[in-house]
C-alpha cells in the first residue's frame, strides 16, 4: 500500500476513534446524569420533608403525656401519759389516747417534654385522710428544668423543705419535732416546736429553686398572706385565717443548702433559712387599742451528718422578735407599751444507728423565750428515744418515750388568763385564745405503726 493510502486510512481511523470516543463518553454522562438526577431529586424531596420537623421544638417527637400516680401514708398511734399540770385546755395532759394521724392521700398527674430545656410538669393534690380534719391540704403546680424548679400553689416554703437537722434523724412520730403535742397542755409562753417562727405552713405562696450546682442550692418562696389558702376572696381588711394571732403580709422565705456524699462515704448536709415579713394584727380585735406586733425575722441553721450505719443532726432557730406585741391588749384608752419580750431560741441535736430492719434515735430540744421584762424565762427540755421497725416495703412499727420539762413565770400565766377574759369584749371567740398553763412537766409514751405508698 502507498503511503498515501496508508495515511489516509489511519486518518480516518483516527476520527472513527475519536467520534466512537466522544459517542462513549456522552453516553456515560447521560448514564452519570441519570443516576445522581435520581439522588438528587430523592434528596430535594427527602429534605423538603424533614424541614419542617428540623423547625420544630426540639424533642417534640419525646413528649411524655401526663401521667397519673397515687401515693400517701396513715399511722395508728397509742398514747399513754401523765402531766403535772392537767387543767385548762378541755383536760389534756393526762390518760389514754388513740389517734389515727398523718393521714394523707395524694394525687399526682406528672408529665413531661424535651422543650424548654426538658421541662418536667406536674399537679398533686393532697387530701387529709384524717376524720376530724378532712380537707385539701396541699394543691400546687410544679415546673422543672435545667434552670431550676417553679412551684405555685397551697404548699410548703423553702423554710420547711429546704432545712435539715436534728428532726431529720428521729423515727417514729419525729420524737421532740414529733406528735406528742397531740395530748400536751403546752405551759404558756413555752417554745416546743422546730418551725421558725411565722411558719407559712401551706399558705398560697410561689416558690423557686435553683439547681443543684456543686453540692450547693438556693431556694426563694414569697407567700402575700401567711392567712391565705386556696381560692379565698381576697380580703384586705380581714382574713378568715388570722383569729387571734398576728401573720404576715409579703413574707419572703429564703433557702440555701448543700449535699454532698464524699469518697470516705461521709453523707453531708447543711442549711440555712429564713423568714422576713411584715406582721400584721389580727384583724378581729375590732375594739380597744390596736395591737402592735414586731416583723417576722426568723433564721436557723441545721446540718445532718451520715456514715455507714450512724448519722447525727442538729440545729439552732433564732426567732428574734417574731410577731411579738409590743403595745398591750387591753381595750382601754390607753394602750401600754410591752418591753423585754421575745419570740425565742431552739436548738436540738439528735443521733441515730440503723442495724439491719431496726433502727434507734436518741434526741434532744430545748429552747428559751424571754416573756416580758422582770420576768421569769419560758425553757423547754425534751428527752426523746425511738425504735422503729421495718416489717415490709413501706410498713413498719415504732415505740416512742418523750419527758418534756417546760417551766414559766407565774404571772405570765396570769396574764394569759386574763387576756382570755376579755376575749369576748376584743370580738375573738372562745376557742381562740388558750388557757395559761402553769410550769409542768409530762412523760408521753407512744405506740404506733405506718403505711407509706
Amino acid at each position: 500500500m502507498g503511503n498515501e493510502s496508508f495515511n489516509l486510512l489511519r486518518t480516518l481511523t483516527n476520527v472513527q476513534d475519536t467520534i466512537i470516543g466522544q459517542l462513549y463518553f456522552m453516553y456515560q454522562m447521560l448514564i452519570w446524569k441519570e443516576k445522581n438526577m435520581k439522588k438528587f431529586l430523592l434528596g430535594t424531596a427527602a429534605l423538603t420533608i424533614v424541614l419542617p420537623f428540623m423547625a420544630m421544638p426540639l424533642g417534640a417527637k419525646d413528649e411524655l403525656k401526663p401521667s397519673l400516680k397515687f401515693t400517701g401514708e396513715t399511722s395508728v398511734n397509742y398514747y399513754a401519759f401523765r402531766q403535772s399540770a392537767r387543767e385548762g385546755n378541755k383536760g389534756k395532759g393526762n390518760g389514754h389516747h388513740v389517734g389515727v394521724e398523718d393521714s394523707r392521700f395524694n394525687v399526682d398527674i406528672f408529665g413531661k417534654t424535651e422543650a424548654f430545656g426538658g421541662l418536667e410538669y406536674s399537679a398533686l393534690i393532697g387530701l387529709s385522710g384524717n376524720p376530724d380534719d378532712g380537707r385539701v391540704q396541699e394543691n400546687r403546680l410544679k415546673f422543672k428544668n435545667e434552670w431550676g424548679t417553679l412551684i405555685a400553689g397551697d404548699t410548703r416554703g423553702v423554710d420547711d423543705f429546704m432545712a435539715v437537722g436534728a428532726f431529720g434523724v428521729m423515727g417514729g412520730t419525729g420524737g421532740f419535732a414529733g406528735n406528742f403535742t397531740n395530748v400536751l397542755n403546752q405551759t404558756t409562753g413555752t417554745i416546743i416546736t422546730t418551725d421558725l417562727a411565722g411558719a407559712p405552713k401551706d399558705a398560697t405562696k410561689v416558690v423557686y429553686v435553683t439547681p443543684r450546682i456543686g453540692g450547693v442550692q438556693g431556694g426563694l418562696s414569697f407567700t402575700p398572706s401567711t392567712a391565705h389558702e386556696g381560692d379565698h376572696k381576697l380580703e384586705t381588711i380581714s382574713t378568715k385565717g388570722a383569729k387571734s394571732a398576728p401573720f404576715d403580709k409579703n413574707q419572703v422565705g429564703l433557702g440555701l443548702n448543700f449535699k454532698e456524699t464524699f469518697a470516705n462515704g461521709i453523707d453531708v448536709k447543711l442549711s440555712a433559712t429564713a423568714l422576713l415579713g411584715k406582721a400584721q394584727a389580727p384583724v378581729r380585735f375590732t375594739i380597744g387599742q390596736p395591737m402592735r406586733y414586731k416583723d417576722t425575722q426568723a433564721y436557723a441553721l441545721g446540718a445532718h451528718l451520715k456514715y455507714s450505719d450512724w448519722e447525727i443532726g442538729g440545729e439552732f432557730i433564732d426567732n428574734g422578735k417574731s410577731r411579738v406585741a409590743n403595745q398591750d391588749f387591753a381595750p382601754g384608752p390607753v394602750a401600754t407599751n410591752i418591753t423585754g419580750r421575745d419570740a425565742g431560741k431552739a436548738y436540738s441535736v439528735a443521733v441515730g444507728y440503723t442495724y439491719g430492719k431496726h433502727k434507734f434515735t436518741a434526741g434532744y430540744f430545748g429552747s428559751t423565750r424571754k416573756v416580758l421584762t422582770g420576768y421569769k424565762h419560758a425553757k423547754t427540755n425534751i428527752y426523746s428515744g425511738v425504735w422503729d421497725r421495718k416489717i415490709a416495703p413501706g410498713l413498719g412499727v415504732y415505740v416512742e418515750a418523750n419527758y418534756v420539762d417546760m417551766k414559766t413565770d407565774p404571772r405570765a400565766v396570769a396574764d394569759q388568763n386574763n387576756f382570755k377574759s376579755v376575749a369576748g369584749t376584743l370580738g375573738l371567740a372562745a376557742d381562740d385564745v388558750a388557757d395559761g398553763v402553769k410550769s409542768s412537766n409530762a412523760h408521753i409514751f407512744i405506740v404506733g405503726t405506718k403505711l407509706k405508698f
